[in-house]
């Protein structure tokens, strides 16, 4: 413990340089007092620096900086990137590995159902952005499944 801290001396020292620990909010940052869609046209073309044109390829050109859109590859490339990259992830890694193992050591019904499990989840996390609730029922009937299948069952005779 610090004695200072506790003398009042030291608490009115705290207290004061509390005051400037964070700054104090600007002028710029207090919003505006009349609303973006009530202003006229020519305060806004103003201030972000536009014209009732548009803008200049040049200017778009100087805007855009570094980011640009992709031209190589297409849409077909995009895909199949996104599914290489989700394929790296640890779970996928780890799900391919279950499924190797289960052919290897298990019945290869048993392989082939876990991987055709393994791609319905990966397309199910591929769409969960536009259908959310469809994709968590699928995914969480992908888990049971896959417990189903990888858990070693005493199995009766006969069958």
């Amino acid at each position: 413990m610090i004695p200072e801290a506790h003398s009042s001396w030291g608490m009115r020292r705290i207290i004061r340089f509390m005051a400037s620990a964070t700054p104090a909010s600007k002028p710029a940052d207090v919003a505006p007092v009349v609303p973006v869609h009530a202003e006229p046209l020519a305060a806004l073309w103003e201030r972000f620096g536009s014209r009732p044109g548009g803008l200049t390829v040049e200017e778009v050109a100087s805007r855009r900086g570094t980011a640009t859109a992709r031209t190589e590859g297409g849409q077909a490339g995009a895909v199949l990137e996104e599914v290489v990259e989700s394929l790296a992830e640890p779970l996928m890694l780890l799900l391919l590995a279950v499924a190797v193992l289960s052919a290897i050591f298990g019945e290869l019904r048993d392989a082939i159902a876990i991987f055709v499990v393994i791609v319905n989840a990966l397309v199910q996390m591929g769409t969960i952005t536009a259908f959310p609730l469809w994709s968590i029922l699928m995914i969480t009937l992908d888990v049971i499944i896959i417990y189903q299948l990888t858990v070693n069952w005493a199995r009766e005779p006969g069958y």
